[in-house]
């Protein structure tokens, strides 16, 4: 019998090691930062719309306009674009599946000069999309850039649906982890009792 524990115990451990990890990869534990297009260079500033990334809380995101995830602008966009005052944009490349997490530099633009004011994020290639460390943007009316092709928003539309959604997939994936793992653990103890 205690060999049969001993089998078990090394099983679950196995199994809980392997079904823990996805938890700390950021493809499976991001907030979505739901856009309606606003956040494109071909968008601009709408001043009875203002919008800032100045109160983002540091977490990982993935930014989602309708059903697209469009990446971080990496060319220097024109003042009052991207919905706000002062463009942030990524000065560097976005990274392959194998390179895992890579630190980049991002720009916030307020002069005629393309980088007035350097910040550091981190990136992430989930293969279907990307996801970014994000902090707080230095200065509000400050705002993160990502290239769509989704119409630029009216005031009415922008009016009517400013409310960012957030959706946090770590409960998911956490509660999928722990029911694959009670199955498997409910058949070994089945297959050991036999």
């Amino acid at each position: 019998m205690v060999e049969r524990e001993n089998v078990l115990c090394a099983f679950v451990i196995f199994i809980t090691g392997n079904l823990a990890q996805p938890l700390d990869d950021p493809c499976y534990n991001y907030t979505d930062l739901i856009s309606h297009g606003g956040r494109s260079p071909r968008c601009p500033y709408l001043e009875t719309d203002e919008k800032c990334d100045e109160f983002l809380t540091p977490s990982w995101f993935r930014v989602k306009v309708g059903e697209e995830f469009p990446q971080m602008t990496s060319h220097c966009p024109e003042l009052y674009s991207c919905g706000a005052v002062y463009p942030i944009w990524l000065n560097g490349t976005h990274p392959a599946v194998e390179d895992d997490v890579v630190n980049r530099t991002t720009c916030l633009r307020y002069t005629d000069y393309c980088c007035d004011e350097m910040t550091y994020i981190q990136i992430k290639n989930c293969t279907d999309f990307f996801v970014y460390f994000l902090s707080k943007a230095p200065t509000c009316i400050g705002r993160c850039c990502f290239d769509s092709d989704v119409p630029c928003p009216t005031p009415a539309m922008t009016t009517a649906s400013t409310t960012s959604t957030t959706v946090n997939s770590t409960a998911a994936v956490s509660m999928f982890s722990h029911s694959r793992l009670l199955a498997c653990v409910l058949s070994v103890h089945a297959f050991l009792n036999v």
